[in-house]
């Protein structure tokens, strides 16, 4: 069993932050919906202050990720 919020539950933990925590996933804009949120909180005034970010983790052990990138010509070269 995995606590998908895992890692934004240790965050506030560790800062002693109190309030709604949660993860979004929505695939390569992660990190854009969940900025996309938190300045949604603050407008609507759910909130007077935020902690977000994103981050993705393409962990492939065969390559499939990878490859399928390439073929569809969206990796760059450099």
């Amino acid at each position: 069993i995995v606590m998908h919020n895992s890692a934004s539950a240790w965050v506030s933990i560790l800062l002693g932050i109190k309030g709604a925590n949660y993860t979004l996933n929505s695939s390569c804009s992660s990190g854009t919906y969940a900025v996309g949120e938190a300045f949604r909180k603050i407008k609507e005034g759910h909130a007077k202050m935020v902690l977000t970010g994103g981050v993705e983790c393409m962990k492939d052990e065969n390559g499939c990720f990878m490859r399928g990138f390439d073929s569809l010509g969206t990796l760059t070269r450099s």
